[in-house]
């Protein structure tokens, strides 16, 4: 197995990733900043920490957009300020994040499901998943992130292909 294959993958995913990563770890700790979520109805059920966004679902957080069909908030049981996951599901949910310092850059993601799970740490998007920022792209059916360990792992149902696109941009 040629182990050069991987590289331009796993550059493309580190970066890409690492964008989401950090602009979903802000909306997870924000203490200070208020999250604007836009819903036909909403459910707070306090009993089991969970509060349902539904049908034509819009958060907006700094230069952050999430639309999806539904959006999931599960609250600690002992602290209700403290979020452990958020889980939009759509077809697909789109997730659009312009960087603050040039607005020409936008990194855009969608998939059918994306959890954030604060608890494990980690980023799963499932169902058709699509990540492109500044020309590289990748799409797979499945691709989990792991915070802690740092490792992405992309896999696919049907036949095991993953495509990643990487255009290197001279300096």
């Amino acid at each position: 197995m040629n182990i050069n294959k991987f590289k331009p993958y796993q550059i493309i995913l580190f970066i890409l990733i690492n964008i989401l990563l950090s602009t979903l770890e802000k909306i997870a700790n924000s203490n200070n900043q208020s999250i604007e979520i836009h819903s036909t109805s909403q459910l707070i059920n306090t009993p089991e920490n969970i509060i349902i966004f539904k049908d034509h679902v819009v958060l907006k957080y700094k230069n952050i957009r999430l639309c999806a069909d539904k959006i999931i908030i599960n609250h600690n049981t002992n602290n209700y300020k403290l979020i452990k996951c958020i889980k939009a599901y759509g077809h697909p949910v789109i997730f659009q994040n312009t960087q603050k310092k040039t607005s020409d850059i936008i990194t855009s993601a969608q998939a059918n499901t994306i959890c954030y799970d604060i608890e494990n740490n980690s980023i799963i998007f499932n169902g058709n998943v699509y990540i492109k920022q500044l020309g590289n792209s990748i799409h797979s059916d499945n691709i989990v992130y792991s915070i802690n360990e740092k490792k992405i792992q992309a896999t696919s149902n049907t036949n095991g292909n993953t495509t990643a696109i990487l255009v290197i941009h001279p300096s």
